[in-house]
């Protein structure tokens, strides 16, 4: 049943999200900056994995209940990717992090 695996999807995803707000919320150096950018891509990676998929259930799914729940989680996680995309406390630890010494693959991710 699709509510029963978006259910199980949603809150890891904004577990995550948290825990990736609260490591760029501390003091930022080299290493962990380098951590907080992988654990920002491996994120979004999947954020976008369930988000891709909601969406073709969403468009395309015969049942009209897997289309409403599917609708719902799309809306759930474009709200968690705001919430992320406009954080202040985030933005100013990219930003720390920018300064930090990082190699350029990991200055591309950013």
């Amino acid at each position: 049943h699709l509510e029963h695996e978006l259910s199980l999807s949603l809150p890891p995803l904004k577990s995550e999200s948290e825990r990736i707000l609260e490591m760029g919320a501390t003091s930022v150096s080299p290493k962990t900056g380098s951590d907080v950018i992988e654990k920002m891509d491996d994120f979004s990676n999947e954020l976008c994995k369930v988000l891709d998929a909601s969406e073709v259930v969403r468009s395309a799914h015969v049942d009209e209940e897997w289309r409403r729940e599917a609708a719902r989680a799309r809306r759930e996680l474009s709200l968690l990717t705001h919430r992320l995309n406009s954080n202040t406390i985030m933005a100013e630890a990219l930003q720390r992090i920018k300064e930090c010494n990082l190699s350029r693959e990991e200055r591309r991710i950013r």
